[in-house]
């Protein structure tokens, strides 16, 4: 029999957590934490295979663009032949990239398993938000989607951990992929395994219109929002650590503030599920937008480390708690009759503004100074706020 988390027959029953680590948090992590195991051997393997130091950079960047030439094809695939069959295709895709990329021979076949790493990364992102907003009552998902983003993040920081752990064991520098197609494996048989108990969070295919149908303006406004906040997000990420240089901070300080950051980050999405059942995920993710903006705009008067790192905590904290908004608004703004394409168009534009959003700002840096970049990014979260602001008319609390 099929379980579903929490239907929409049901308003008041909490999702079923065992179900959504086994078929949902727990996967996501595994996936996350394999490509961040692997990342930093990648370059190493692409200076054993000849590559330049600049050229191993740029084999790196073929993730990226693997995941934004498979997100529109793989939001089709999602809807044609459904998320329970997509997201073991897409963890398979990844676990086959990860051994592509220990057997490849030369650059050639290397750049390709990167591409398919960036693809399947791509493919299951879609098929787990459209998979879950089915399965979900909307009065869940917000708190669903911020518990996803921390599951993300321990991902996120285990994965380098058990890669630098596998070299120091072994020696190898191919040891932190073989350690990442291990997470990646283990990811894939989960999914298999909870499709065949019939027990996943995934939805079956549906019929789609033969277009993106939805309200033009407000696909155009979510489009917009998801634009603002990813380029915010990535540009403070850079601006931080630049910044703290630039004021005598070294190395090992600037390290140990990210480290910290990254738990207050956990602290962060807590708070913002806390918050969201009060306030409603919207004026959460609000919140969230409005308190980076502000943090960057300090960042520009602050001086020496001990204020700069507060700023820095308490970005992460405003960071914290707008986890999973963006996964949330994809998932009101899809209409049900053509969701997963919709939601594989935002998820394009997020990833293609993370890549144009900071370049934008290095711009800006190179042109004037860190902290017109600052100023740019505090302009870009500004905008993102008021489109928030202007467009709350209904809250899914």
């Amino acid at each position: 029999m099929r379980t579903n988390v929490s239907g929409p027959r049901n308003a008041t029953a909490r999702p079923n957590t065992a179900v959504l680590l086994r078929s949902a948090y727990l996967p996501a992590a595994l996936l996350t934490g394999a490509a961040t195991a692997a990342l930093p051997a990648i370059i190493a393997v692409s200076l054993e295979h000849g590559a330049s130091p600049a050229e191993a950079g740029v084999v790196t960047t073929a993730i990226a663009a693997g995941n934004m030439i498979a997100t529109l094809p793989g939001g089709r695939a999602v809807a044609r032949f459904g998320a329970g069959r997509m997201l073991p295709v897409s963890g398979g895709l990844i676990a086959a990239a990860l051994l592509g990329i220990l057997l490849a021979p030369g650059l050639p076949l290397l750049i390709v398993s990167m591409l398919a790493l960036g693809a399947g990364s791509g493919v299951h992102t879609v098929a787990r938000i459209a998979g879950l907003t089915d399965q979900l009552h909307p009065d869940r998902r917000a708190e669903v989607f911020s518990v996803l983003s921390a599951w993300l993040r321990v991902g996120m920081v285990a994965g380098p951990l058990l890669g630098a752990g596998a070299y120091a064991l072994t020696g190898q520098v191919h040891s932190p992929v073989v350690a990442g197609l291990g997470l990646a494996v283990i990811a894939a048989v989960l999914h298999v395994a909870d499709r065949q108990t019939g027990s996943s969070v995934d939805q079956k295919p549906r019929r789609t219109a033969p277009g993106l149908t939805g309200n033009r303006g407000e696909v155009l406004r979510v489009g917009a929002i998801h634009a603002a906040v990813t380029s915010r997000r990535h540009i403070k990420t850079i601006l931080v650590p630049l910044i703290a240089l630039s004021i005598g901070m070294d190395v090992g300080q600037v390290s140990l503030l990210t480290a910290v950051a990254s738990v207050v980050g956990f602290g962060g999405i807590w708070l913002g599920i806390r918050l969201g059942r009060i306030l409603g995920p919207v004026r959460c993710g609000t919140l969230s937008c409005a308190g980076i903006s502000i943090g960057l705009i300090a960042m520009m008067l602050v001086s020496g480390p001990l204020w700069l790192s507060a700023v820095a905590l308490g970005i992460e904290v405003a960071t914290g708690l707008g986890a999973g908004f963006l996964s949330l608004l994809a998932s009101r703004t899809a209409p049900a009759e053509n969701r997963a394409p919709m939601i594989a168009l935002f998820q394009l534009v997020s990833e293609a503004s993370a890549v144009i959003g900071p370049a934008a700002v290095m711009g800006v840096v190179a042109l004037w100074a860190l902290p017109a970049g600052a100023a740019a990014g505090a302009v870009i979260g500004v905008a993102g706020t008021c489109l928030l602001i202007r467009g709350q008319a209904r809250d899914t609390r």
